[in-house]
């Protein structure tokens, strides 16, 4: 059984990629392998192939990890035209944010909020009274 065949008839999936290097007829193949793959697994499969005229290199696959979504993804509206903005709750909690730059409203209604010194915020909808000073000469409803 030549190396190809072995790797087909054995795995399928994502996970773990394999190279083989077939030296009879000078191909490479590229295989995915599964993700429950154990460093055992790939072990055996490198000793089972060791006795076959090729070479094998299984590498883990980077790429199948979810990305984390930057911030470029969101839409962002500018705020740099504000001093402050305060966000009061009915329990008489009160949040104040100097200096917002950007702001996102999520679609349960919460707000993101990145400030001058690159802080994030994440206020929550249930807020009761939300306002804002805006900078000298700057509309107040600008966004």
């Amino acid at each position: 059984m030549n190396a190809n065949k072995f790797l087909d008839n054995k795995f399928n999936g994502a996970g773990y990629e394999a190279k083989v290097y077939n030296w009879t007829n000078n191909e490479i193949a590229t295989y995915s392998l599964p993700k429950l793959l154990d460093e055992y697994a790939a072990q055996s499969i490198l000793t089972a192939l060791s006795e076959l005229p090729c070479q094998v290199d299984i590498e883990p696959v980077k790429d199948d990890i979810e990305p984390v979504k930057e911030e470029n993804e969101l839409e962002f509206k500018d705020l740099t035209d504000e001093l402050y903005r305060v966000y009061d709750w009915l329990d008489g909690k009160t949040l104040i944010i100097n200096n917002p730059v950007k702001l996102n409203v999520s679609s349960s209604g919460g707000h993101r909020v990145l400030d001058d010194d690159n802080i994030s915020h994440y206020i929550p909808s249930g807020w009761k009274h939300l306002y804002w000073k805006v900078k000298e000469g700057k509309k107040p409803f600008a966004f």
